[in-house]
């Protein structure tokens, strides 16, 4: 009976010290010459916007493997070829509009009127290269496509291919480390921008909290949560849309996500997250304000794997 006590005691000893170390949350990925890293992302969103009293649908479902091949490596430089392996969009519009595209079967027949330039972007986007660097703090530093890609990209769509947009999103994910040391029960907080798309920002005040450790995918990793405070909604003045954005009242109630970091890889490997974002908005068109509702609902995964 002594001995199955003892057992028993070491057990969740060894459970509670797992759960409530400390850990150093600082992002210092190691790299090697020759090394592949893949990361796979899920999204799918569901939006109603009502405005003036009309009911406007739109969903989309996107999946996309992002593979990167490390040509060179050092302590103050990483320097990364970079595609897109795979490449699954489906869009439903307006309308009962659907659009579809796979990068198995990128020559698939092109529809006619506007939707042409959106698949135009997508086969050109499935077919791209770009090499990229990583400073020594292993940040994203520089993004460089093939020169044909950008000047083929039309012209609706430049703005979401920029080095700039690139760099930003990809620092913002590393900028949600804490990079110091932090006991369970921590938090902290990092204000985010979102980017819809032709010139819709989304501004997210998120809090992150450290959960402790646990075994993820067969590794000790840091579980953190993380919860939206708030967020606004806006629209780039001058932009592709003819729409601006005079005031927002919109909440995040029921959001919530999860990254894990991998305490050896020193890195964050993976992220889910579910927003749902309801409320009001005033959009102004051609100098008439339209009282609108937002009903958005979406869902992120992100995983990040070396071969």
């Amino acid at each position: 009976m002594s001995r199955l006590l003892f057992s028993s005691l070491f057990v969740l000893s060894c459970g509670s010290s797992l759960l409530y170390a400390d850990a150093k949350l600082v992002h210092a990925p190691a790299y090697e010459t020759g090394d592949v890293i893949k990361t796979e992302i899920e999204m799918e969103i569901n939006q109603t916007l009502t405005i003036a009293g009309m009911e406007i649908e739109t969903g989309v479902n996107n999946y996309v493997v992002t593979e990167e091949k490390v040509t060179a490596a050092s302590a103050d430089k990483v320097t990364l070829s970079s595609k897109l392996s795979a490449m699954q969009m489906e869009l439903s519009l307006p309308g009962g509009v659907m659009l579809n595209f796979d990068s198995g079967n990128p020559d698939a027949e092109t529809p006619a009127g506007p939707l042409a330039e959106v698949m135009k972007f997508f086969k050109l986007l499935s077919k791209a290269t770009w090499t990229s660097t990583l400073d020594g703090d292993r940040k994203l530093a520089t993004v460089e496509y093939e020169e044909s890609f950008l000047s083929e990209v039309p012209e609706m769509f430049k703005s979401e291919v920029t080095p700039e947009k690139v760099k930003k999103e990809a620092n913002t994910v590393i900028a949600r480390l804490p990079g110091k040391e932090i006991a369970v029960g921590d938090k902290w907080d990092r204000n985010e921008e979102s980017s819809l798309g032709q010139g819709q920002t989304f501004f997210f005040a998120r809090e992150f909290e450290y959960l402790g450790n646990e075994e993820h995918n067969g590794k000790q990793m840091a579980k953190i949560g993380i919860t939206i405070k708030s967020v606004k909604y806006d629209v780039e003045a001058g932009g592709a849309l003819p729409l601006q954005v005079k005031s927002s009242e919109l909440k995040a109630d029921g959001s919530t996500g999860t990254f894990w970091y991998d305490i050896a890889a020193k890195q964050i490997v993976e992220t889910k997250e579910t927003l749902k974002i309801t409320g009001d908005l005033v959009l102004v068109a051609n100098g008439q304000e339209l009282p609108s509702e937002l009903d958005l609902t979406m869902k992120i995964s992100s995983k990040t794997m070396r071969d």
